[in-house]
């Protein structure tokens, strides 16, 4: 076009196009991340357990998955850095903090896979040495990434609503809700299947394994806190009820812990949106690097304890396991 209107029309066009591509790139980063980190990953970390076949393709397979996902997750982020403020300006929130921590987690663990089970680099010996903490760390960056999804949804809903585009109580609200604890839920199941125990290894370790899989989804705090206080505290059940009941509420009360700390981090999360909107603080104060510094404290602390309850059920410790259980189950 020439004339002259000329210089008049390509601005225009040029910011309506390159408005259009960042609305793009706004939706594509949410759906990426969730479909990449959290629907593959899941289906990933499952495939052991729902497909058939030699134990090979299984690998061969989970490698993949994952592979896709860290795809996935890195076009996710790139997504994010092609809004007109740039990379810098996306690290200023405890959600983006987690992120980065999330995705290099992914990496190094998809790495590691890579190097030690289907690559078969090294000895025997040593893979059954990196298995356990393979499997730990792959289940700790999942609840991790679930845990960063449910702050991003948070983020962008507490913004729209500091600025009063959407209200408190709209079904947009509703529904950015409902998809956080479905969300919640899902990695709840996800780490159940994970856990449960295979067709034949049923013998030795039954009642072990099986309760780590079940009664997030029927019980509530104050019901897991009486259940422990009724049938270990105070022995008002039988050896076989308190056996059989002992697994369940390990499993629960770990999935609670988790639940209350990606909790803390959404609140912190809340606050710290809440008050940069409002312009009480700004994105790099002083104010926000400690909120995001306690946050990354919190999942780093939720991390240890886990690993620190989990690693004597293999073995350093068992004080949680009654003397009645051990009894009956001398192998455990």
């Amino acid at each position: 076009m020439q004339g002259p209107n000329a210089d008049k029309f390509f601005p225009v066009h040029q910011g309506m196009i390159w408005s259009l591509v960042s609305s793009s790139f706004a939706v594509l980063h949410p759906l990426l991340m969730v479909i990449g980190f959290i629907l593959i990953s899941g289906e990933a970390i499952l495939v052991h357990s729902w497909l058939p076949g030699p134990r090979s393709l299984k690998k061969s397979v989970h490698l993949c998955l994952q592979g896709v996902a860290l795809a996935s997750g890195i076009f996710g982020i790139w997504t994010k850095f092609q809004g007109e403020d740039g990379i810098v300006a996306n690290f200023f929130s405890l959600h983006s903090w987690m992120g980065l921590t999330c995705i290099c987690l992914f990496a190094a663990q998809w790495l590691m896979g890579f190097m030690s089970f289907w690559h078969r680099g090294e000895m025997r010996a040593v893979r059954v040495k990196v298995l356990p903490w393979h499997i730990f760390l792959g289940l700790y960056t999942y609840g991790l990434a679930v845990a960063t999804a449910e702050t991003g949804l948070l983020e962008k809903l507490t913004f729209l609503q500091a600025n009063r585009n959407l209200s408190k109580r709209s079904p947009e609200s509703m529904v950015v809700n409902s998809l956080g604890l479905s969300l919640a839920l899902l990695s709840g199941m996800v780490i159940f299947a994970a856990v449960s125990p295979k067709s034949h290894n049923l013998q030795s370790h039954r009642e072990v394994q099986v309760g780590y899989c079940r009664s997030f989804c029927y019980l509530n705090v104050n019901e897991q806190w009486a259940a422990g206080f009724s049938m270990f505290w105070y022995p008002g059940g039988s050896i076989s009820s308190r056996a059989s009941l002992l697994p369940w509420h390990v499993f629960f009360g770990i999935y609670t812990y988790a639940l209350a700390v990606g909790t803390a981090c959404t609140g912190i999360l809340e606050k710290a949106t809440f008050l940069q909107t409002n312009h009480v603080i700004s994105r790099y104060s002083t104010e926000a690097v400690l909120l995001n510094l306690l946050g990354m404290l919190i999942v780093v602390l939720g991390g240890c304890v886990i690993l620190a309850v989990v690693t004597s059920m293999n073995g350093k410790g068992k004080a949680y396991i009654p003397l009645e259980y051990t009894m009956q189950h001398p192998s455990v």
